[in-house]
């Protein structure tokens, strides 16, 4: 079978997301070292480690503070990255479950357009297992 390119895509990109584990806090940790870092701090709520970094965006008019906040789960993958520049609030850059779940829904949504079960089996197969039986509920769903 032919897997659809972006199909092919879509689930590289779905498994690199799922597998990746992300920056660590030690990798962070050192960019301290940087001249505009300002400070990292560190806190553990309920094995939820979240890891600010402050640093200095200089340019011709000036500078200014941004903070870059890292949340991890208890097994150390990065869960999400919030940023904050001067005095607005708080914006997600990247959220690793809205990540999964919009692959999730382009997969299934190209899946569906496919018009044979074992095209269908063909390309489930190289998906992780973890995330088969998401898809495949999603996939009756459509049905």
């Amino acid at each position: 079978m032919r897997v659809n390119n972006k199909i092919k895509s879509l689930i590289d990109e779905l498994t690199a997301t799922h597998l990746t584990p992300g920056v660590q806090p030690s990798e962070i940790a050192d960019a301290i070292f940087e001249d505009n870092y300002k400070s990292i701090e560190s806190e553990n709520k309920n094995g939820i480690i979240s890891m600010s970094v402050t640093f200095m965006d200089c340019d011709d008019e000036g500078s200014t503070s941004i903070i870059v906040r890292y949340t991890y789960n208890p097994d150390r993958v990065l869960m999400r990255v919030e940023q904050k520049v001067g005095k607005r609030p708080f914006k997600i850059q990247w959220d690793r479950e809205q990540a999964i779940e919009s692959l999730l829904t382009q997969i299934s949504n190209h899946l569906a357009k496919l018009n044979s079960d074992v095209n269908v089996q063909q390309v489930m197969d190289t998906v992780p297992s973890e995330l088969r039986l998401v898809i495949k509920k999603r996939l009756t769903l459509v049905a």
